[in-house]
């Protein structure tokens, strides 16, 4: 079980590609396991790249829990001779997905919905083994009895942060693909989908899902109709975590009120920056590279308006740390 810690400040700077650990078949679901989301309907937009710190908040929060079960007597397991593994949610507990895991691969073959019918999908691979940044594959689906193609990439290691809360060695995998693209009493719809997991070794399935679809009728956005949906586990959103303590800063309380007091055992400290929503400067300290790591500093956050702020730390060689705090 993990411990309750306060705000962990992680370095956006990267610990090397070479560092950074693999995602492999060891890393997957397997029956008996659970995961508890947090699930969001809007999100900020999420960084590309390697090194990156990826933020997700947002509104409509409401909870789900992923229980993982062996497939074998499992409703509509018929329809899927491939399964190793079928999951459950509990907001919708008659809808059974079945999942493929093997050395090489960890794909989605489609869902069951109990006393409705089974609907495969050409599978679908979330990862594939071992992956580590810079790899690349091409992928089918069909969702609609059609074959269309998904192109992902795992496009960099980085910092998630959510809820004040973040977690170090973080795999991005970025998929992408047109759903739909047809004319119907001469008006063209269209609509294409992006979809950002977020893996971390020794954690069970994806850590946050990011699914957004674009529609577009005669190529023109539907603000309506798109929709962006968000899980992210509850021990991210909550903070009980373990992560790595390498370069971290503590800032608490939060949410801040007054004062926010930060302390770090970074060397070489020489500023710590608040950054108000719309990305101005809203409290600077300059610090004295001097002081012994672990000194505590205090900003003044009385006159701030409430909000989500971002703490940027920096060292002297222009390294980095950041993560989000909440003014009340």
């Amino acid at each position: 079980m993990r411990a309750s810690l306060p705000l962990m400040i992680l370095a956006c700077t990267a610990l090397g590609v070479a560092a950074q650990p693999t995602i492999m078949p060891s890393d997957m679901p397997t029956p008996g396991q659970s995961v508890v989301y947090r699930l969001f309907d809007t999100i900020p937009p999420l960084a590309t790249g390697a090194d990156a710190v990826w933020e997700i908040y947002g509104t409509g929060a409401s909870a789900d829990t992923v229980v993982f079960y062996s497939p074998v007597g499992q409703p509509g397991v018929a329809d899927f001779p491939d399964a190793t593994l079928m999951a459950t949610m509990s907001l919708d507990p008659g809808y059974r997905s079945y999942f493929k895991t093997s050395a090489t691969s960890f794909e989605y073959l489609g869902y069951h919905i109990v006393g409705v019918a089974s609907f495969p999908d050409d599978p679908n691979a979330y990862l594939q083994f071992p992956c580590n940044y810079g790899n690349t594959w091409s992928d089918t689906w069909g969702p609609m009895d059609a074959t269309i193609d998904v192109d992902l990439s795992a496009d960099g290691w980085g910092t998630l942060v959510a809820a004040g809360t973040s977690w170090s060695n973080v795999l991005k995998v970025h998929g992408s693909s047109p759903e739909l693209d047809t004319l119907v009493g001469g008006v063209h719809y269209q609509s294409f989908v992006t979809m950002d997991f977020f893996w971390r070794p020794g954690e069970t399935f994806y850590v946050a899902y990011v699914h957004h679809r674009d529609y577009l009728v005669d190529g023109i956005p539907d603000g309506d109709i798109t929709k962006t949906h968000v899980r992210i586990t509850e021990e991210l959103v909550t903070g009980t975590t373990d992560r790595a303590r390498n370069g971290v800063v503590n800032a608490f309380p939060n949410p801040a009120e007054d004062v926010l007091h930060l302390a770090t055992m970074w060397p070489d400290l020489t500023s710590i920056v608040l950054v108000d929503p719309t990305g101005r400067e809203a409290a600077h300290e300059a610090i004295d590279t001097n002081e012994p790591p672990g000194t505590e500093h205090t900003l003044d956050v009385s006159g701030l308006a409430p909000g989500i702020y971002a703490v940027r730390c920096t060292g002297r060689a222009g390294n980095t740390a950041c993560a989000m705090v909440m003014v009340h």
